[in-house]
């Protein structure tokens, strides 16, 4: 087993268990609030194995990793042990790297779509632009559950307008950098890809040539 590999099982584990203990002390606690919060993240750190057994998506084995780290410091350490509220960056740092992150898995949605031929070769252009709406929609659809959060439990996810709009903008910024980035790795492929194929016309017309 690679060394990611195990590095995977180790995150995976450790996550999974500190919310499970934690939920148990909720319910010894009573706390139901808590225990909630750390279903929640629970249920959550799940998603990273549906997405690549359902959607047939396949990631990075770091991706994984910094996936369920992201969720773990988002749910259960932003929320459920107030994060948020101890430290002013935190939430500003989990937006931005949220971008980041969802514009890999946008990405990857554009090239599997490709790469299956369900929609014909699209350019590097669209994939980018497909990959920076990806990233953005999660973002708002986030904004959106903490509003109904703190309109139907009472939470305060949300403190105002400014907030909301600070949150979006590090989702936006995160997933430009990723974008744009993907979009000169893309042409820089296309480069090489093209630069090969006329290497190889070059020598099959070298030796023909000299066949005859």
């Amino acid at each position: 087993m690679r060394t990611l590999e195990k590095i995977k099982l180790i995150v995976y584990f450790a996550v999974r268990v500190i919310i499970l203990v934690a939920g148990i002390m909720s319910v010894i606690r009573t706390d139901w609030v808590y225990f909630k919060d750390c279903s929640t993240a629970l249920l959550i750190t799940f998603v990273p194995d549906f997405v690549k057994k359902k959607l047939y998506l396949k990631l990075s084995v770091f991706i994984e990793i910094v996936l369920v780290l992201y969720i773990f410091a988002a749910i259960f350490l932003g929320e459920t042990l107030l994060f948020f509220d101890k430290f002013f960056w935190w939430d500003i740092m989990l937006h931005s790297v949220s971008g980041l992150i969802f514009g890999y898995i946008g990405y990857k949605f554009a090239w599997l779509l490709t790469r299956n031929g369900k929609t014909g070769k699209l350019s590097p252009l669209f994939i980018v632009i497909f990959t920076f709406c990806f990233s953005v929609t999660i973002g708002t659809l986030w904004e959106i559950y903490e509003f109904i959060m703190d309109r139907t439990f009472g939470y305060r996810m949300q403190d105002d307008l400014f907030d909301t709009m600070t949150d979006l903008i590090f989702d936006s910024s995160g997933s430009l950098l990723y974008s744009v980035a993907g979009f000169f790795w893309l042409k820089q492929k296309i480069r090489r890809k093209v630069r090969e194929n006329k290497d190889q016309f070059y020598n099959e017309a070298a030796n023909e040539t000299s066949d005859t």
